[in-house]
């Protein structure tokens, strides 16, 4: 008797943090979609979060203020076709906030 009390106890606290894990992921996405105001970045049911096509955002709130812009393709960088010349070699670097980078490049120019 004493060891299914015992059984029905750990099932209510996991049951309890599950759920209260669960409530917290939903309330922190509804609270992150309804307070983010960057509007050179959009919600993405595939990536998370994606990069707006040609937005430019101006970060004027640094030491070396500087600028980013994000071609068509969505990407900080200017534009390139999809069609790519024979004698091209293309690189993708995929990563983070430290990928993507800060700062408008060197001395602080204009990114475009």
């Amino acid at each position: 008797m004493k060891s299914k009390k015992y059984l029905q106890n750990f099932a209510l606290v996991i049951f309890s943090l599950a759920f209260t894990i669960f409530a917290l992921e939903i309330v922190i996405g509804v609270f992150a979609r309804i307070t983010h105001n960057d509007r050179s970045m959009i919600n993405n049911s595939v990536l998370g979060w994606k990069m707006v096509p040609h937005s430019i955002k101006a970060y004027d709130q640094e030491e070396e203020p500087y600028v980013i812009n994000i071609n068509s393709q969505g990407f900080r960088d200017k534009e390139y076709s999809y069609q790519k010349p024979s004698s091209t070699f293309r690189i993708v670097v995929i990563g983070d906030s430290f990928v993507f980078g800060s700062g408008g490049g060197i001395r602080g120019r204009s990114i475009h």
